[in-house]
């Protein structure tokens, strides 16, 4: 059987959250050097700073919201491929590796996220995490090409669900 690889498909969500906070961030920015500064603020913490220190503080804050808008930005123009089925492979940076079929001993479902246990090259446990809900191949398709390699590993109740759908298909 060929691999299946499925790439990263980005959300928008983070897109609609960073560019406002970046945004007002940078509106800060501006106002920290507002002598009335003070006079409107209700934090009293920036209220003794110098406007430099605010201004800094401010755009650090706007910097690190930028940078992550440019990864959220980078992921959509070029994905990656995250998961491949050759074995199972996750690039997810909270979950990473790869286990061969054979060292897969069981999966598990939360939501859209899909555990699978196993033991790595040198024997030790290892738990890699995919986001079944950011891929560009629908789930069923990857939940069926394990079924088609491994269907020991997956629970009862999405196996009985995948051959459940495989009988009424034929």
């Amino acid at each position: 059987m060929d691999p299946i690889l499925a790439n990263s498909k980005q959300s928008l969500w983070q897109i609609y959250v960073l560019v406002p906070c970046t945004a007002l961030l940078l509106y800060m920015v501006k106002e920290s050097y507002n002598p009335d500064f003070a006079k409107y603020s209700r934090v009293g913490a920036f209220n003794d700073l110098d406007p430099w220190m605010r201004a800094t503080f401010f755009g650090a804050c706007a910097a690190i919201c930028a940078a992550c808008l440019g990864v959220v930005c980078w992921r959509l123009i070029w994905p990656r491929t995250e998961t491949q089925l050759s074995g199972i492979t996750s690039k997810l940076f909270w979950g990473p590796g790869a286990l061969a079929w054979p060292a897969i001993e069981k999966l598990a479902f939360q939501g859209n996220f899909m555990f699978v246990h196993g033991l790595d090259a040198t024997r030790k446990k290892k738990k890699l995490i995919v986001n079944l809900s950011e891929l560009d191949c629908p789930s069923g398709t990857v939940l069926f090409a394990i079924y088609m390699r491994r269907p020991d590993v997956l629970p009862a109740e999405t196996r009985q669900a995948i051959e459940k759908a495989l009988r009424t298909a034929s």
